[in-house]
C-alpha cells in the first residue's frame, strides 16, 4: 500500500504517522508545500515559501497535476489539500479530483475547524469565557469578522462529502465535525532521542519553559504575568525561558533542561509541545476545559498527568509546584506513561491504516 500525508508539516504528524505506517509494511511519504520554522522532515519538500505569489499558486496546481494519482491512500493534514486557501474562500478544490480508487482521509489539527463564534457561545452556554476565541489578537484577529467561520463550514461540509474518513486531534473539534465520520487521534509525534530527564532542580533553580506557537491562542501574556509575579516573590530560585522560533531540534534541547513546561492556558487541551516535554520525562502544565472530555476514551480522561491550571489557579499553582518540589518526579513519571500508551505512533498508525483499507476503524482504548 502506498499513502502520501500532504501538504503541511503542522505539529509534525505527518512525518511521525509516516514513520510508524512504513514500521507496518506500508509504503508511506510526506510532501509538504511549505516548510516552517520547526523544519520537520519530509519525503518531498517543494519550499513554495521561497517563490512569490504566482510561483506558489503555480506551485499548489503542479503539485496537484503530478500526485494525484499513484497512491493507494491520501492522508492530508490541518483540514487542507493541494489547492486550499481558507483565508479566501478557496476550500478543498481538488478533493474531489484525485484517483477514484484511492482513500481520502483528512486529519484536522485545530483552527481549520475550530469556530469562534459557536465556540465563544457554547463556552458562555456554559458560564465560561476561558477559551483563544474569546482573543480579538489570537493570529492577528484574523477571525473577527465571522468570515473564516463560514468558509471553515463549507470546507469541513465539502470533506465530509468527498473523504472517506475524518480524524480530529482536539477533542473540541467534534463539536464541528461530522460524528458518523469523525474519530479522535491522538497527536502522532515520534520519539526523540537522548535519555530522559533523571534530575531536577539541577542547579538548586526550578527551570519553567513556555513554548507558544502563537502567544495570543496559548494565552502567553497571562502566563507572563503569572511568571514575573512569580519570579519576583521567588527571586533566584527560578529560572524562566521562552522558546520562540526555534528549529524543533534546538527545541528539544531546551526541553529537556526544564522542571516544568507550560503549554497553554486558553485552548483547553494540550498540544504537541506537551507530547515532546513528556516523552523527555519532563512535567507538563496546561489547561484542560473538563467539558472536552466527552470525546476521548475514558482511560485517557483518568489518565491525563498534567499540573491543571486555569487563568485563575495559575499563579497559586505555580507557587505549589516550586514549594513542593516534590511533585516533579510524579508527574514526569505519570506524563512518560501517558505519552508512551496514549500516543505511541505505532498504535495510531493501526488506526490509520484502518482507514487506508476502508476497514471499520478501531476504537482508541
Amino acid at each position: 500500500m502506498k499513502v502520501l500525508h500532504l501538504p503541511t508539516s503542522v505539529g509534525g504528524m505527518g512525518w511521525a504517522l509516516a514513520e510508524a505506517e512504513r514500521a507496518r509494511g506500508i509504503d508511506a511519504r510526506v510532501l509538504v508545500l511549505y516548510q516552517n520554522e520547526f523544519r520537520y522532515p519530509a519525503d518531498i519538500d517543494l519550499h513554495l515559501e521561497r517563490r512569490g505569489t504566482a510561483g506558489r499558486l503555480a506551485g499548489h496546481v503542479a503539485a496537484f497535476v503530478r500526485y494525484r494519482t499513484g497512491f493507494d491512500a491520501y492522508h492530508f493534514n490541518y483540514g487542507s489539500s493541494l489547492v486550499h486557501f481558507l483565508r479566501r474562500g478557496v476550500t478543498l478544490v481538488d478533493l474531489p479530483f484525485y484517483d477514484a480508487r484511492a482513500r481520502k482521509v483528512i486529519t484536522f489539527n485545530g483552527c481549520d475547524a475550530r469556530q469562534k463564534y459557536p465556540t465563544m457561545a457554547r463556552n458562555r452556554a456554559a458560564g465560561s469565557c476561558v477559551a483563544a476565541c474569546f482573543e480579538a489578537d489570537c493570529y492577528g484577529g484574523m477571525c473577527n469578522s465571522g468570515e473564516l467561520d463560514r468558509n471553515r463550514e463549507r470546507a469541513i461540509d465539502k470533506a465530509s462529502r468527498h473523504a472517506d474518513h475524518l480524524f480530529a486531534v482536539n477533542p473540541d473539534l467534534l463539536y464541528f465535525l461530522p460524528r458518523e465520520k469523525t474519530t479522535f487521534l491522538p497527536y502522532a509525534v515520534s520519539k526523540r532521542g537522548g535519555p530522559c530527564k533523571e534530575q531536577f532542580f539541577a542547579d538548586g533553580r526550578v527551570h519553567i519553559v513556555h513554548a507558544p506557537t502563537q502567544r495570543a491562542a496559548k494565552g502567553t501574556t497571562a502566563i507572563m504575568t503569572a511568571l514575573d509575579q512569580l519570579s519576583r516573590e521567588q527571586g533566584d530560585r527560578i529560572r524562566v525561558t521562552l522558546v520562540e522560533h526555534r528549529p524543533q531540534s534546538e527545541a528539544d534541547e531546551i526541553y529537556r533542561t526544564a522542571d516544568l513546561v507550560i503549554d497553554q492556558l486558553l485552548v483547553g487541551w494540550y498540544g504537541a509541545v506537551s507530547v515532546e516535554a513528556m516523552q523527555a520525562g519532563v512535567p507538563v502544565a496546561c489547561y484542560i476545559n473538563d467539558d472536552h472530555l466527552q470525546f476521548v476514551p475514558d482511560g485517557m480522561a483518568r489518565d491525563l498527568p498534567f499540573l491543571r491550571i486555569t487563568p485563575d489557579n495559575i499563579l497559586e499553582q505555580l507557587r505549589r509546584f516550586v514549594r513542593e518540589r516534590d511533585m516533579a518526579p510524579g508527574l514526569a513519571a505519570r506524563g512518560l506513561r501517558f505519552a508512551g500508551y496514549w500516543h505511541d505512533p505505532q498504535r495510531l498508525a493501526r488506526i490509520t491504516e484502518a482507514a487506508y483499507k476502508g476497514e471499520p476503524v478501531p476504537a482508541l482504548a
